[in-house]
């Protein structure tokens, strides 16, 4: 099936991929050893990771992606710091060179420097190809580790295409960051150290960096209290009944009166999610304002090969849209 995919321009993307007939095989070793391979991956080939959540048998991602023309002006001593942080000093078995080699390759110029600059540049700056490195990298230490072979994942990831607002992003990043509280695993999102919240809480730099940048669209020096402003609007958030039936988790009132400052906001500030939310980020194609959808309804329909121009497919109290796959 088709994807909506925007190359001339930085572009935002819900990804979700799921194990094969649903098989519940991320443990927490595996789940350990993926979110590793995404920080891996995604800084190589570019790629922003806002934040994300693995769970036994599935993964969210929302990700944003450079505009491709972007990965030509990559430097030399770029591409060898992307290589070396993918492949290693030594290289692999799927990319037999060492980091030192390949300096000599790129320094001595001529045909063969041209051949591993276009081959490297390729891999940067695409979301198939991201998903791709980091989908079979996975299954490639699962099946060596298990002793088992074939495939990890069910089919191809599903990606929607979201736009850059602020208010829009942080909704789809507080619902990411609630999965393992949706699901009843458990009942502090802070608690999930497989999710870019959970991690975040455990202390790390780069994912408070980027929950901070889901609002600021800019590395901010001091995050301190952006960071705050995305936690309380996510417990804000868990604190309302899941919109998915036979989903159970909340996070307890006791838990979300410690981190929300103002208790009035619980009840007048932050709305639950739509009944419809968690399928229009799974079928969906396109996700924004109504503004962001009509620019893209046009090349969308070309692209799936329709005569007719789709419709949006809802309408929530935020006034975000969402063109849906089952175009008429």
């Amino acid at each position: 099936m088709k994807r909506i995919h925007r190359y001339t321009e930085n572009a935002v993307y819900h990804c979700l991929s799921r194990t094969v007939h649903g098989e519940r095989w991320l443990d927490d070793e595996g789940k350990a050893v993926f979110c590793k391979s995404l920080h891996k991956v995604a800084g190589f080939c570019g790629v922003r990771v806002l934040t994300y959540c693995v769970m036994s048998n599935h993964f969210h991602l929302l990700i944003e992606v450079p505009a491709r023309h972007l990965r030509e002006s990559l430097t030399d001593e770029e591409l060898v710091r992307r290589f070396s942080l993918l492949y290693g000093e030594k290289g692999t078995i799927y990319m037999p060179v060492t980091v030192k080699k390949l300096k000599a390759i790129l320094l001595t110029g001529g045909a063969q420097a041209r051949s591993w600059r276009k081959l490297l540049r390729e891999r940067m700056n695409d979301l198939p190809m991201f998903m791709k490195l980091l989908k079979q990298r996975f299954t490639q230490w699962y099946n060596t580790s298990h002793k088992t072979y074939g495939t990890f994942w069910a089919s191809r990831y599903t990606s929607l295409l979201v736009e850059s607002d602020a208010e829009i992003l942080r909704k789809i990043a507080c619902y990411i960051d609630l999965n393992p509280v949706r699901a009843g695993v458990t009942e502090d999102p802070a608690a999930y150290p497989w999710s870019g919240f959970g991690a975040a809480a455990c202390g790390s730099i780069i994912m408070r960096e980027s929950l901070v940048y889901l609002s600021t669209k800019k590395a901010s020096i001091d995050t301190e209290s952006d960071y705050v402003a995305y936690k309380q609007e996510l417990y804000q958030r868990g604190a309302f009944a899941p919109d998915q039936t036979g989903k159970g988790g909340v996070i307890p009132a006791e838990i979300v009166c410690r981190v929300v400052i103002n208790q009035n906001q619980v009840a007048n500030g932050i709305k639950p999610f739509a009944e419809n939310f968690s399928a229009l980020l799974q079928c969906g194609y396109i996700m924004g304002s109504r503004a962001f959808i009509s620019k893209y309804c046009s090349w969308a329909a070309a692209l799936m090969g329709r005569k007719k121009v789709p419709q949006l497919a809802s309408k929530e109290s935020t006034d975000i849209h969402c063109l849906n796959r089952n175009l008429r």
